[in-house]
């Protein structure tokens, strides 16, 4: 029997609270209306058994209540679904409500598989949301790169890498990383003879001052080594080779008065990236040795990102 709080019945009574009279509120910027769609989201929220809260969240009811409204509205131009997303986002900004917040920025990622046009307008909208100051935020604005990877890879790999060369903003080159992490529903970004484009753009991203953006994308490699490790080893190797870093025992320990800024970076990355397969994996420890030096296998701390040699 199926739980309550599953998708099937959340997009069931979605449908059947976005019906008849009330599909009006996709056309409507009142208030009143908005604070319906609030009404129900908690509704939903409230109905999630305690035993499933763990797995299922305020974002779990937000995409599948975007996801059963796209189901009942399709003959809906989409100048009139791109506003609404930005509406409900405006208004759920200034009641501060998260609940909205998360349905409006989920809603803007399900229209943004549906027309290229759409597509384009959800991308640029979500690269201005990146920017913004809450966190829940700025990881919620990357559900549309995810769709985007998913309808249409290239075009979206494409943008992505234009955005890394014309963007310094912190903000938005960790977007781009965190947007490639892999995940389940996009098989492609964990295939090793299909994700060359993906690991291009990390390199790009590799030795970057902002240590924000250096760990969404020591992440990103560290989620890759799980599914390809002998291409992730080779990469960061190849990488340390480029950098005409030294590689000694001391390695992982190095500050930026041992090594340039951007070894010293790199090398940061790189221990982010290497973490799993050292915890993990000990068969790897002569490639990861030859890589971070010895003392990276044996002292390093992973919460801190550091070696911590005992007194």
């Amino acid at each position: 029997m199926s739980s309550i709080s599953s998708k099937s019945l959340i997009i069931k009574r979605t449908l059947e609270f976005f019906t008849q009279d009330k599909i009006d509120i996709l056309f409507s910027e009142k208030n009143n209306d908005y604070e319906r769609i609030i009404q129900f989201l908690e509704r939903e929220y409230d109905l999630i058994p305690e035993r499933e809260k763990i797995g299922k969240g305020s974002v779990y009811i937000a995409k599948n209540v975007a996801n059963g409204i796209i189901k009942n509205v399709y003959n809906l131009s989409e100048h009139i679904l791109f506003n609404f997303s930005t509406n409900v986002y405006e208004y759920a900004k200034i009641e501060k409500n998260r609940k909205l917040v998360d349905f409006a920025l989920s809603f803007l990622g399900e229209i943004s598989c549906l027309s290229n046009e759409l597509f384009e307008q959800a991308l640029q909208r979500a690269k201005m949301l990146a920017n913004e100051s809450e966190w829940e935020t700025r990881e919620m604005s990357v559900y549309s790169i995810k769709k985007g990877l998913r309808f249409f890879p290239e075009k979206t790999i494409s943008i992505l890498r234009e955005w890394v060369i014309q963007e310094s903003n912190p903000n938005v080159r960790r977007f781009i990383a965190e947007s490639l992490r892999p995940s389940g529903d996009i098989k492609w970004l964990r295939n090793p003879n299909k994700n060359n484009n993906v690991l291009e753009i990390l390199q790009m991203l590799k030795a970057e001052p902002s240590e924000y953006v250096r760990k969404a994308v020591g992440n990103n490699l560290k989620d890759l080594s799980k599914y390809m490790p002998e291409k992730i080893l080779k990469l960061t190797r190849k990488w340390v080779k480029e950098a005409n870093i030294i590689v000694d025992n001391e390695l992982a320990s190095r500050s930026k008065k041992e090594l340039d800024e951007q070894q010293f970076y790199l090398i940061w990355t790189i221990k982010q990236a290497l973490r799993w397969l050292k915890n993990r994996n000990p068969e790897y420890y002569p490639q990861i040795q030859d890589i971070l030096g010895k003392n990276y296998i044996v002292y390093f701390d992973e919460k801190k990102n550091r070696t911590a040699k005992p007194k």
